[in-house]
């Protein structure tokens, strides 16, 4: 029965194709690295060690490392949008406005602004009732986040 560390030289060729297959995702040593966790779960599945001697179980764990690392991976986050990449290009200004026109959210859901607008109401209140002698008990001097709707509870929803 040979080692991993013997399996991971042997492979080294099958390894670099897979971290190329992952498009500058991984490196070469992320992959020897997830090697060892899948030869860890196909062991777990199968109630016996990988025997990395064995071509069978050599090309299994290869082809699971595929699956896992290439084929399945995130798909989400590999065909996403990467804002972090080609920054530096002369349309990457363009791109990242658009982005971020997507992604902004209304003005009136921001914390600070409804509890600025709160205030501000409450100011004119005040400016009025001291030009008018009038006195108007039904609200408080000055607003918190609390009342105009904000609970912290609400950021982890």
């Amino acid at each position: 029965m040979r080692t991993i560390s013997e399996f991971l030289r042997t492979q080294a060729a099958a390894l670099r194709r897979i971290a190329g297959a992952t498009r500058g995702d991984m490196s070469v040593e992320d992959v020897k690295q997830e090697a060892w966790l899948v030869a860890a779960d196909i062991e777990q599945r199968r109630g016996y060690p990988v025997d990395f001697g064995d071509p069978g179980d050599q090309e299994s764990l290869l082809k699971w490392l595929y699956c896992k690392l290439v084929r399945f991976a995130e798909k989400q986050m590999r065909h996403a949008v990467r804002i972090d990449k080609d920054w530096d290009r002369e349309d990457a200004e363009v791109a990242a406005s658009a982005l971020a026109r997507l992604l902004t959210s209304p003005l009136e859901s921001d914390p600070l602004v409804r509890l600025q607008q709160a205030r501000r109401a409450e100011d004119i209140r005040l400016w009025i009732e001291n030009r008018s002698g009038a006195v108007w008990t039904s609200k408080p001097t000055h607003a918190s986040l609390a009342d105009v709707g904000f609970h912290s509870q609400s950021l982890f929803q």
